[in-house]
């Protein structure tokens, strides 16, 4: 699986390190030796996964020649604030078009958004998907530029990032000796997923990778995995099995 030829732009130092737990390994018994990922050690806007996926998404929003950026995401959404960091750092504006009712002061991952200099637009009912596509169409009537970005970064890039985390990692498990039988993690949106699946299958790395959804029901989030998954290889030039 080669990725070199996509669009990338540096803004987090990798690889991210991984961590042996021995502790919790104990503690979970003595067939289990756990490892950790930490992708939560990025130094953009104090970490996260998901400015692995922004470096290849705004790389082609530079590319294509974008002066701005539209997002969305929950009101304390990780997404936006590492969006909204890595914009200010490329020279790019921002709107984040957050889902719910616009609190009487920020605080958090809000703060933070307003503080990179976010435009902040709240969406208390209708479709996020729509309420972009209109802002988008409101800005290029502007003479802007405007470049869309799904929630989580839920694209082919977005995924082709974690495939290549998937790459890492298994070089990583190299070095430490170590057949890893699962990767579990967080999914959301199900672009982790994908990219982490489509990655093992692509090295034939003969592991399990198990997301946790943290909203979706089951079904929902298998579906949103395929079509991601489907999509991104038709990107990469793999055979979709």
């Amino acid at each position: 699986m080669q990725l070199g030829w996509l669009p990338r732009i540096r803004l987090i130092t990798l690889p991210t390190p991984l961590e042996p737990m021995p502790s919790l390994s104990t503690r979970l018994g003595a067939d289990v030796e756990l490892f950790v990922k930490r992708d939560d050690v990025m130094e953009l806007a104090f970490g996260g996964n998901k400015a692995r996926k922004l470096e290849f998404i705004l790389a082609d929003a530079l590319e294509r020649g974008a002066d701005v950026v539209i997002t969305t995401g929950g009101l304390g959404s990780n997404h936006a604030r590492l969006t909204a960091a890595a914009a200010q750092k490329l020279g790019l504006g921002v709107v984040l078009v957050l889902r719910g009712k616009k609190p009487s002061q920020y605080d958090g991952n809000l703060l933070l958004d307003h503080l990179f200099g976010a435009e902040l637009r709240f969406l208390e009912e209708g479709s996020a998907i729509d309420a972009m596509d209109e802002l988008r169409r409101e800005l290029t009537d502007e003479g802007r530029k405007p470049y869309v970005i799904p929630s989580g970064g839920a694209n082919p890039l977005g995924v082709s990032s974690y495939a290549n985390a998937m790459i890492e990692l298994l070089s990583q498990l190299n070095d430490w000796e170590i057949r890893a039988d699962y990767v579990v993690h967080a999914s959301g949106s199900g672009a982790t997923q994908a990219g982490l699946t489509l990655g093992a299958k692509a090295m034939s790395a003969g592991l399990e990778v198990i997301g946790i959804s943290v909203g979706d029901p089951k079904e929902e989030l298998v579906r949103s995995v395929l079509e991601l998954t489907r999509d991104t290889s038709k990107l990469l030039g793999l055979r979709d099995e």
